[in-house]
């Protein structure tokens, strides 16, 4: 039985391929040590008549590939497809579990496992670049740097990168544009998730750093000794929005910055009119003082008594100078409660968007991860069909010949 199918296997491979060559090389090399490390020989070392009848048998298999170019299916092969799939076709030789052979069959699991392999394998090398640039390395040229950088710079490098994933996806994918655009949208779906989070990571990592040195500049501002020049709290955050962050945290810590300085100077407008206001009652005070010993000295009888009378308007007056300086410092302290409850308004107000922030990125990571979830239900799915679809051909063709090749 089994020499039987093995006949009915060769002339079957002689019917579809009736062109058939055998082609003859003699040693690459005559020492025995050259032999053992060959792979490490540079080809011109090797001899010169292995090279010419390599270079033969290359044209040879040039010359009929082009002349002769092999479509499974209506679709055209490669060199890469045709390996490939000879390589599946003498699996199926090598299997001793049906004894069938269909090149339709193996044509379809050269393509589905090619295009699985190779989906797999670009979908780790994309979660493994978008895991690194989110831990902190730069970001490829020509931008260098590592996140957080401007929205263009990231888009530029999102824009690079999604080309060459999908340039090593055409030059490698085999099959049908059917089954290659199933797996290919896989990939597409994994480079749109990654580019949203890095957007969303980007935004948060420019956030965390424009906070602390919008604090530094908060700190800078308030100081009650002279401000320096050389104070670093004052030039971090404008060295920082000089750096080239994302536009929406930028926008976010300048208004956060020139509030900060807009309440600063309300306070130092008020401590100055504080101020100013207390030298004109104290020169106001000084003065009538002043004018009030200048007639001490040429009191007489008839003057006393006025003396006496502008010694208690005297005393009238800097009653009514105490009472006008509390008016002054009760009016400062009014002020700075009303830039206190503004602030304190402020701060309300950017924790609740920061919240809102949080809650709208927790909404998304769910969409994200339920959506991921469908996608997953949904190969499965696909998958089974496919499996009880591949039985029921398995099952239609136990009455059949032993092979079933076909060949166009």
């Amino acid at each position: 039985a089994d020499a039987g199918a093995t006949k009915e296997v060769k002339e079957t491979l002689m019917r579809s391929f009736p062109r058939r060559g055998c082609s003859t090389l003699v040693q690459p090399a005559t020492e025995e040590s050259v032999l053992e490390r060959l792979a490490d020989v540079p080809y011109e070392d090797l001899r010169t008549e292995f090279r010419r009848g390599l270079e033969a048998l290359q044209a040879r298999i040039l010359s009929l590939t082009l002349g002769s170019g092999k479509v499974v299916g209506g679709q055209p092969l490669g060199g890469l497809a045709l390996a490939k799939l000879l390589r599946r076709l003498v699996e199926s030789m090598n299997s001793h579990s049906s004894g069938l052979i269909s090149l339709g069959s193996a044509w379809d699991d050269v393509q589905y496992h090619g295009c699985e392999a190779l989906s797999l394998e670009l979908e780790e090398k994309i979660k493994d670049t978008f895991r690194a640039w989110a831990d902190g390395s730069p970001l490829p040229p020509p931008c260098g740097l590592p996140m957080p950088v401007r929205d263009d710079m990231l888009a530029r490098v999102m824009s690079d990168f999604k080309r060459r994933v999908l340039e090593d996806w055409h030059q490698r994918a085999i099959g049908s544009v059917a089954v290659q655009e199933e797996y290919l949208q896989e990939i597409h779906t994994l480079l749109d998730e990654g580019e949203v989070e890095l957007e969303r990571l980007n935004v948060v990592f420019a956030e965390d750093q424009l906070m602390e040195a919008t604090d530094q500049w908060k700190v800078w501002l308030t100081q009650e000794q002279d401000a320096s020049t050389q104070d670093v709290r004052s030039e971090t955050l404008p060295k920082l929005l000089d750096r080239g962050l994302p536009a929406l945290p930028v926008a976010r810590a300048a208004r956060e910055a020139v509030h900060l300085a807009r309440v600063e100077r309300i306070k130092w407008d008020g401590r100055l009119r504080a101020l100013q206001a207390e030298l004109r009652l104290t020169t106001a005070d000084l003065a009538s003082k002043t004018e009030a010993v200048n007639a001490s000295r040429r009191l007489d009888d008839a003057t006393l008594e006025q003396t006496r009378e502008i010694g208690r308007l005297l005393g009238q007056v800097e009653a009514l100078q105490s009472q006008a300086r509390e008016a002054i410092h009760r009016e400062k302290q009014l002020r700075d409660q009303a830039l206190e409850a503004e602030e304190n308004s402020r701060k309300v107000q950017r924790e609740h968007h920061e919240a809102l922030r949080k809650c709208e990125d927790l909404e998304a990571s769910v969409r994200r991860y339920q959506d991921q979830v469908n996608q997953m239900k949904e190969l499965d799915r696909i998958r089974r069909e496919e499996l009880a679809a591949e039985e029921i051909r398995r099952q239609a063709r136990g009455g059949q010949p032993k092979c079933g090749c076909t060949m166009m």
